[in-house]
């Protein structure tokens, strides 16, 4: 049988005469020398009259999949599997409850800007909300796990309704012999103990807040009425949830634009010096254009420059990194289980298109036939011209994201890749020097 380099494997040179290669399929990585590279090169190619020992063979054969047949078309089968996976296999519901999308902060690049707020959910939502639950499980038995995304505007604005219907919707969930889990996205400013010991024991297994910079940057960017500021504020919260072991890690993620960039590092900086090593984690959220606040593009390279450079930072400072930089290929919106319920009772399937009435596809006053289906998150031809040029990075990129395809192209981005080659490749040769060249090679 004759061999080949899969299509999905990528090389990075370092110094000391070595080569590092990651599948951005399987996610494995090795190092090898540039000899012995070179002799498997000629061995694929019948130049070679040595045989491979079996020892490196384990490493590029198998489920790592470095070298596969060259009968295999790689590319159909992702697509296959990528399909099969979702339409087949899913078996979590990822479920984003919004109380409000009322917020006291107001950033200047939220993708809620500019549209009319809904205030507080009514008891009959909430009401809805549990028989449509319900009924969910029963119309889809194959869901086994149940993800209960606090988000909103911001829900610690209205904690006593969160309270009610964390008790209500993980009750009928675990009712129906189904896993249940909270997770929060939150500004972080509103939190308290009382709060966190709820959320524990609903079993939180994610806080996300985010910081836009050192308290200087911040401060300015997130500020609430009256020039109310929330630095100080969110750090203390953060304090009082890890001391407190309400939950064993917090998110920070920390904006990047042109703005914050340059203070990224002396931020981490500041967060290693709370002195809680890796139990907060830290990820990099890029803010783009929206649908409703047209924040300034920037290029890929410059992006791809300031998050290799804040990920060094990191990476010196003992914090862990990401194994790869992902853009949407598993999206919670093309999920086949999953929803965005709004304060009115609408579902949406993207949480970046709340309060758009145009992108709700059911309301829970409707009851649901079968799982949570918006055919406009379903056109996965929009990945074909990644297939056709034979893209490594397709499996972490997935065509790039859906709701920035729209922002930038109208509706037709429902079928339309958003290719971001550049950046998609920078940033994990970034991360693979970081993680497994020397400190030298980075």
């Amino acid at each position: 049988m004759n061999y080949k380099w899969s299509d999905f494997v990528v090389r990075y040179p370092i110094s000391g005469k070595r080569v590092i290669l990651k599948s951005f399929l399987t996610g494995a990585v090795t190092v090898m020398t540039r000899k012995l590279l070179s002799n498997v090169d000629k061995w694929l190619q019948n130049k070679c009259a040595t045989e491979i020992k079996s020892e490196i063979k384990n490493i590029l054969f198998g489920e790592n999949d470095f070298i596969v047949s060259v009968e295999r078309d790689e590319f159909a089968e992702y697509r296959d599997s990528f399909l099969d996976t979702r339409n087949n296999h899913a078996k979590l519901f990822s479920f984003y409850f919004l109380p409000t999308m009322q917020c006291q902060l107001k950033c200047p690049y939220c993708f809620e800007n500019g549209i009319k707020r809904m205030g507080k959910m009514s008891g009959e939502v909430l009401d809805k909300s549990i028989g449509w639950i319900i009924q969910y499980l029963k119309t889809n038995t194959e869901v086994k796990s149940f993800r209960c995304i606090l988000f909103g505007g911001e829900p610690m604005l209205e904690k006593k309704l969160v309270i009610d219907a964390l008790s209500r919707i993980s009750s009928v969930v675990k009712t129906a012999g189904v896993e249940f889990w909270t997770e929060i996205i939150t500004n972080g400013d509103l939190l308290d103990p009382s709060i966190a010991s709820v959320l524990r024991q609903h079993d939180c297994r994610k806080v996300q807040i985010t910081l836009d910079g050192p308290k200087e940057i911040h401060d300015t960017r997130r500020r609430g009425r009256n020039n109310y500021v929330s630095f100080d504020r969110i750090i203390a919260n953060v304090k009082m949830l890890l001391d407190g072991h309400f939950i064993e890690r917090v998110n920070l993620r920390l904006s990047l634009d042109r703005e914050t960039a340059d203070s990224i590092p002396s931020l981490i900086e500041y967060i290693t010096k709370l002195g809680y090593g890796n139990r907060i984690q830290l990820s990099l959220g890029i803010v783009v254009p929206s649908l409703n606040a047209q924040t300034e593009e920037i290029s890929e390279k410059y992006i791809a420059k300031k998050a290799i450079k804040a990920w060094k930072v990191a990476r010196d400072l003992g914090h862990e990194l990401p194994d790869e930089f992902l853009l949407g290929p598993w999206c919670v919106a093309i999920a086949k289980h999953s929803a965005v319920l709004q304060p009115n009772g609408s579902l949406q399937k993207c949480f970046c298109t709340v309060g758009r009435s145009e992108f709700d596809f059911s309301s829970v006053f409707q009851t649901p036939k079968s799982y949570s289906r918006d055919g406009r998150f379903e056109l996965f031809e929009r990945i074909d011209e990644c297939v056709e040029e034979k893209c490594p990075y397709l499996p972490v990129c997935g065509g790039g994201c859906i709701h920035d395809s729209v922002v930038k192209h109208g509706l037709t981005g429902f079928s339309r890749r958003l290719c971001q080659k550049e950046l998609t490749k920078q940033i994990n040769m970034g991360l693979v020097l970081l993680k497994y060249g020397t400190r030298g090679d980075s």
